[in-house]
């Protein structure tokens, strides 16, 4: 019973590898953000490179795609990998994935061995539906979706990069409240599932400028 929960486990693990979650959000905007920017085709070389919170967690900017890189941390003992040669072998001190087909970083204290996991989490890659506009410092990520778009940014400050992923109520909230959000400027769906925010230049400004949003990361340059 035990081997099989850290199987499945595990294997729940290695099929959500790699996965864009799906990102339900309450605020999407009428046109991409900020509305006198023009798109880009690449991300700039001066954004370019890898930014840390730790080991475990990191944020690739590349000339084409934003990665979140996660690193996790797995272990069996020797006597559970006797039983599960189908999946993962031991070879040379080193754990190979049937699976994948590839060896992961390895230790080994007595009968205990730790391997590491990396999943990969692509927050943009230029697809169809996606555009990238440069402001004050950030890259502006737009999503379009049926007309509307979903709007992220990252915000690369000295020292610390940050990623505001907008889109609950209580980011709406905050909105409202602290730049004196008017009427005109958004608009509920008929069954009040979402909100349209309808935003100039000036309007994008204000919210860029906030932080402690609901959904925030933070790394440093390394």
């Amino acid at each position: 019973m035990y081997k099989s929960v850290i199987l499945g486990t595990f294997f729940i693990i290695m099929m959500s590898c790699g996965e864009k979650k799906t990102f339900e959000t309450y605020i999407y905007f009428d046109s991409a953000q900020p509305v006198k920017e023009k798109d880009l085709s690449s991300i700039p070389n001066k954004f370019v490179g890898t930014y840390v919170l730790n080991y475990s967690n990191q944020l690739m900017v590349q000339s084409k795609a934003i990665i979140r890189r996660h690193v996790e941390e797995n272990m069996f003992t020797k006597s559970e990998l006797d039983s599960l040669t189908a999946y993962f072998q031991l070879k040379d001190d080193k754990l190979y994935d049937v699976y994948e087909k590839k060896f992961h970083k390895t230790r080994i204290s007595h009968d205990t061995v730790f391997f590491e996991r990396e999943s990969l989490d692509t927050l943009f890659s230029f697809k169809p539906n996606e555009s990238l506009r440069e402001f004050k410092s950030s890259l502006v990520l737009n999503y379009s979706y049926d007309g509307l778009y979903r709007v992220n940014w990252v915000h690369f400050g000295k020292p610390v990069t940050r990623i505001t992923e907008l889109g609950s109520i209580k980011d709406f909230e905050k909105i409202k409240l602290e730049t004196d959000l008017k009427n005109d400027n958004y608009e509920m769906n008929a069954d009040s599932t979402y909100v349209i925010l309808k935003f100039d230049q000036a309007n994008f400004r204000k919210i860029h400028r906030l932080d402690g949003f609901e959904y925030e990361s933070f790394y440093y340059f390394k």
